[in-house]
């Protein structure tokens, strides 16, 4: 267990110092901030009159929008640097020397909760300017009369989404740093499976229009495509509780799944490689 921390602790503070964490984390939500301080620059009626051209069906469509994005891409970053480290680790022979006294599901294990940790961390910052936002300079007679139903609702679910999005996210691209021949490969590979985790964002107009399409259904039933899907969908409402619970379960199950084929593969990987080196060796005693 002790082991696990180390690298728990390790994968935090790498990735914490990591420039591209810090701007993610930390300079947008600070933009954020600044953009909406500077509405106390400019008067408050024309404030009003600029804010009254979003209708409520805008706000509406804006806020599960919203929710999907951050929590998407923040479980797609973490998962991110977990790709790219295990394939720089496999690649310098670093996983090999780890190997010696760790097992796979323990790395990994240590891995997706340091990087759930910084995950977790991303999102708090984001979603904390957005509130301060919205509290502080934003005025309050802004959004009168305009009903938006399900928000608690809305972040309870992102919430659970947001937890099994990464596990299987994390799990997944960790998997295929670890089977990779080399980072770009992984980074190939890790590319595609963002492009169909954001597929739901960009589909978002076909999801308002028809959010129990059997497009949107299958969308929310598949690991991939799941907790953005359903975040948005929940907002919109309609959604039966059995739905809800079949796209949660599809995730958990996908991640223990992806856990157990990569350790497999992996071990298949590296026992295949410990055989041409033994192969290898004999050739050369042989000449």
């Amino acid at each position: 267990m002790d082991k696990v921390v180390s690298i728990l602790k390790h994968e935090f503070m790498t990735n914490f110092k990591r420039t591209e964490y810090k701007f993610l984390t930390f300079l947008i939500p600070g933009l954020f901030l600044l953009a909406g301080a500077s509405t106390l620059l400019i008067d408050q009626t024309q404030t009003a009159a600029i804010l009254s051209t979003f209708s409520s069906q805008n706000i509406f469509f804006t806020i599960p929008m919203s929710f999907a994005m951050i929590f998407g891409l923040t479980i797609l970053t973490s998962s991110g640097f977990l790709l790219n480290g295990m394939a720089k680790e496999k690649e310098n022979r670093l996983m090999e020397v780890m190997l010696t006294s760790i097992s796979f599901k323990k790395i990994l294990l240590g891995k997706i909760i340091g990087l759930g940790l910084l995950g977790l961390v991303q999102v708090t910052a984001w979603l904390a300017s957005i509130a301060i936002v919205f509290l502080l300079f934003i005025p309050p007679t802004i959004g009168t009369g305009i009903n938006l139903p399900g928000l608690g609702t809305l972040a309870f679910f992102a919430a659970i989404y947001f937890f099994t999005g990464y596990l299987f996210f994390a799990s997944l691209l960790a998997g295929i740093g670890a089977l990779a021949n080399d980072l770009r490969q992984a980074q190939q590979i890790g590319s595609l499976i963002t492009v169909f985790a954001l597929l739901p964002a960009w589909s978002s107009i076909m999801l308002v229009s028809a959010s129990n399409s059997l497009a949107a259904k299958a969308m929310s039933y598949f690991p991939v495509t799941a907790p953005v899907t359903m975040i948005i969908r929940i907002f919109l409402g309609g959604v039966e509780t059995g739905e809800i619970a079949i796209s949660i379960v599809s995730l958990l199950v996908s991640t223990i799944a992806v856990i157990l084929v990569s350790g497999y593969l992996f071990k298949s990987d590296s026992l295949i490689k410990d055989i041409e080196k033994q192969m290898q060796k004999a050739g050369n005693k042989a000449e």
